[in-house]
């Protein structure tokens, strides 16, 4: 069992998708959003993004340093980089969220 646990963690941690990255789930894509805005949602609540490259569709969990402001890398969960974003802001309100989305 420890050999187990320590081969996961030894995976978990040379995987192309390293550590200090979060999963989030795009709720709302720079479609659906005005301005090529887009809105994450992770386990501190919500991210607001701008959109800066690369293909991404709703529903789909990707990973990046969504806990940072400014440009991240986005991957997906294959380990694949499908595009970039730019945090404006993390860990926001739903209506914080819903508010970025939809301002002009």
């Amino acid at each position: 069992m420890k050999h187990i646990t320590l081969a996961a963690l030894f995976i978990a941690l040379t995987s192309p998708v390293l550590a200090r990255e979060v999963g989030a789930i795009l709720v709302a894509d720079d479609y659906e959003c005005r301005s090529d805005h887009m809105v994450f949602s992770s386990n501190g609540g919500f991210v607001n993004a701008e959109w800066f490259g690369g293909s991404f569709m709703e529903d789909r969990v990707y990973f990046g340093d969504f806990h940072s402001y400014g440009m991240t890398d986005v991957y997906d969960e294959d380990g694949d980089e499908v595009g970039r974003v730019w945090v404006d802001d993390f860990w926001v309100s739903d209506q914080d969220a819903s508010e970025f989305c939809y301002r002009v």
